[in-house]
């Protein structure tokens, strides 16, 4: 490759990326930090085409970033109720609703546990809410068990419960064989139980069932 060629090739993939930046700025996500400075070697040769990175410290101002987040709940949310409305309304669909990607943290206790689950996202389909309103969403079998009854709000909450959960374990596997992972997090009203599923081919951390016991239980 020559040194026009090279050239033109930086421009071309300076461009690209000044567009995705205003992509990711629209939505509020870390941009990418590019370092256009070309090195050469002792032979006056580049020794690489520049570099891209995510800069994660670098983010929108707190103004920005704020709408950016708010905007993404409210499409979350969204999408959760219109999951819910189908869970009760059509049983046989099978639509998902991407929550996220599975933090740090979630990985690194994941890794104590035995489990890697880098690069996994939760999810939570259909019929893992339909598992949990037929379940566990009626009050006269929920209190005779020290439960309340899970709601469509609970469900709403699924975002929060994951991401400032009390407590997570991984208790083993289900009736699948799959492992699973279990967060609590205390409300208002009670102490959230949710259940996830660990599935390798997909990578994903899939919505299995949830319940809510009553504030004096255990």
């Amino acid at each position: 490759m020559t040194l026009s060629q090279k050239k033109e090739l930086l421009h071309l993939w300076l461009v690209f990326v000044r567009a995705f930046n205003a992509y990711l700025k629209e939505r509020g996500l870390p941009t990418v930090d590019y370092d256009p400075d070309q090195k050469r070697d002792k032979d006056g040769k580049f020794s690489k085409i520049g570099t891209v990175s995510v800069n994660a410290t670098r983010f929108l101002s707190p103004k920005e970033n704020e709408t950016g987040t708010k905007r993404r709940t409210e499409a979350l949310k969204k999408e959760l109720s219109e999951a819910i409305k189908m869970a009760r309304n059509f049983p046989n669909e099978r639509r998902k609703v991407v929550v996220g990607n599975a933090s740090t943290e979630l990985i690194s206790k994941a890794k104590k546990a035995g489990i890697d689950i880098a690069g996994y996202v939760h999810d939570v389909d259909v019929s893992g809410i339909r598992h949990a309103i037929i379940q566990h969403g009626n009050r006269k079998t929920e209190i005779p068990r020290g439960q309340l009854a899970i709601t469509d709000d609970d469900i709403l909450k699924i975002p929060e419960i994951i991401g400032s959960y009390d407590n997570v374990d991984f208790p083993g596997k289900n009736r699948s064989g799959l492992d699973t992972v279990v967060y609590t997090k205390s409300m208002d009203d009670g102490t959230v139980y949710f259940y996830e599923e660990i599935r390798t081919g997909k990578k994903t951390l899939t919505f299995l069932t949830m319940y809510k016991k009553q504030k004096n239980e255990s």
